[in-house]
């Protein structure tokens, strides 16, 4: 008989972590090839995962109630904790009473990890559960950040460190592995690593303009990821920019934060929502190089997607120099960009691409044919089939 899959989703809605999904949907299927899988979703997820790349004829999916996300509304977060509380009720009762072999929850926010945890001291103990861990940022919470912040660094904490027999976490990065095994948070046995799983279709072809050279900012703009520095930056170069020689972009949307930020020198969509795949992926393909403004201590803990994305557009990378990212430069000898100090060295750079009239020619293929071929579903598919099996046995 083969074996049973829940994936669920509940709490991203539309294209929120859609490229994340959908390779790791891929990735578990490599595991499990035989498997039946049952993919919980809500209906405009699915959409944007099937834009991602087709779903086999082995996943059925079951629609899911995923309310909207609303960060001004106190009441709608409520509302969507929730929910998203009673979807994990509901789904884990099915998966007992059907006898899954394993549920893979895609995300929870800290509110249902804790209740999770809550659930495994009491019942539905024989299930196999993974919980795929993100926005681990938020364990760093100190006194200085928002009361909400510090709640859910509580939850997280607390949910962790409860009994957790057949509870399994994935991390997407070193550094989250180890900050959470020396924190005693999760023991080893419990706590698996993948590299962040993608589908790298092949890189669209690129339309160059004249004499222009364009720097994109790629995915949500806040200030979290130091896009700020972006807009700061674009300012530094405003004579080149009406002059038509740089561009500076956001291919995204900008947080209601970034408001005091925000000048004439960046193009950026005026809308607050995220971009169609379509005029994404166009819109990544025309830039020259992927600028990215991250602190030190940003993402330290958690993936980027949007790295994810430049790598696979073949993009280089600019960027300041952080542990996320010299980590990912280390795979490869030669590096898919260049990495600064400082802010300062970076405007430098771009004002030497400027003299150069026409963007870097270094060959960068290689690397990004190595990361491409690191982050793959195939070999992210190995790494997690080596561990499954040391664990569940």
């Amino acid at each position: 008989m083969s074996k049973q899959l829940f994936y669920i989703e509940p709490f991203m809605r539309g294209n929120q972590h859609a490229p994340f999904n959908a390779a790791m949907l891929q990735v578990l299927q490599c595991v499990y090839p035989e498997a039946a899988v049952t993919l919980w979703c809500s209906p405009d997820h699915l959409l944007a995962l099937k834009e991602q790349s087709p779903l086999s004829a082995q996943v059925t999916h079951k629609p899911l109630n995923v309310p909207a996300l609303s960060a001004a509304n106190k009441i709608r977060w409520i509302y969507k904790h929730a929910a998203e509380c009673w979807v994990l009720t509901k789904l884990l009762i099915q998966a007992h009473r059907d006898a899954v072999d394993l549920v893979y929850f895609a995300f929870l926010s800290p509110p249902a990890q804790w209740l999770l945890s809550c659930y495994r001291v009491f019942f539905f103990k024989k299930c196999n559960i993974i919980v795929q861990l993100h926005g681990l940022e938020l364990l760093k919470s100190s006194a200085q950040n928002k009361a909400v912040d510090r709640l859910y660094a509580w939850l997280l904490r607390n949910a962790f460190r409860r009994k957790r027999s057949g509870l399994y976490y994935i991390v997407l990065e070193r550094r989250a592995q180890s900050y959470l095994q020396e924190k005693r948070l999760i023991p080893p046995a419990h706590l698996l690593y993948i590299p962040h799983p993608y589908l790298f279709p092949p890189p669209l072809a690129r339309q160059k303009s004249a004499n222009v050279v364009t720097f994109v900012h790629l995915g949500v703009a806040r200030l979290s990821k130091g896009s700020q520095h972006f807009f700061e930056l674009a300012k530094q170069f405003k004579e080149e920019i009406e002059q038509r020689k740089l561009i500076f972009r956001v291919v995204g949307h900008l947080l209601p934060e970034m408001a005091p930020y925000v000048n004439s020198y960046v193009v950026y969509p005026k809308k607050g929502e995220m971009l169609p795949l379509a005029e994404y992926q166009e819109a990544l393909a025309s830039a020259d190089y992927a600028l990215f403004c991250y602190g030190t201590d940003s993402y330290e803990l958690t993936g980027s997607g949007a790295l994810m994305d430049a790598i696979a557009a073949h993009k280089p990378i600019l960027g300041l120099r952080n542990p996320s990212f010299s980590e990912i430069f280390a795979i490869v000898a030669q590096p898919p960009g260049v990495l600064f100090d400082t802010l300062e060295e970076m405007e430098q750079y771009i004002r030497s691409i400027i003299h150069l009239k026409t963007p870097s020619q270094t060959d960068r293929e290689v690397a990004f044919k190595m990361l491409q071929e690191h982050f793959g579903v195939a070999n992210v598919a190995e790494e997690l089939r080596i561990q499954l099996k040391r664990v569940l046995c």
